[in-house]
């Protein structure tokens, strides 16, 4: 039977992914929050111990991973064309894409023509 492919993602795509908050993250590998984000943002290359552990925290594989990448460098996929106030399934899963590589919630529901609070709701 053929193995599912998986996409690679980011260390923060993982990690919000799973619902983890960066204190839970770093608790769970035994670091600061400072350090944790230091390798959510690409800031610091884990050592392959780490990176090991890193993969076992977040339930992937360690080449499921993108290492050493900021999450807010990403090229970001374009918002599909829509009416303001009117969120399709498409513009959500982009506006989640967004949010996932650091863009702010406010900013987001902007582009949606939405209020932040509504947005909350559709999350």
């Amino acid at each position: 039977m053929p193995k599912a492919e998986t996409k690679t993602k980011t260390m923060m795509e993982w990690r919000k992914e799973r619902g983890l908050s960066v204190q839970e993250f770093a608790d769970a590998l035994g670091v600061s929050i400072a350090q944790a984000s230091n390798y959510l943002y690409g800031r610091s290359e884990p050592l392959v111990s780490r990176a090991i552990k890193i993969a076992e925290v977040l339930g992937v594989r360690v080449e499921d991973v993108q290492w050493n990448v900021d999450p807010r460098t990403l090229e970001l996929p374009p918002m599909p064309p829509g009416m303001p106030g009117v969120v399709t399934p498409e513009r959500l899963e982009i506006a989640k894409i967004w949010l996932n590589r650091g863009m702010k919630k406010t900013d987001v529901a902007k582009e949606l023509g939405i209020t932040r609070q509504t947005l909350y709701k559709y999350l």
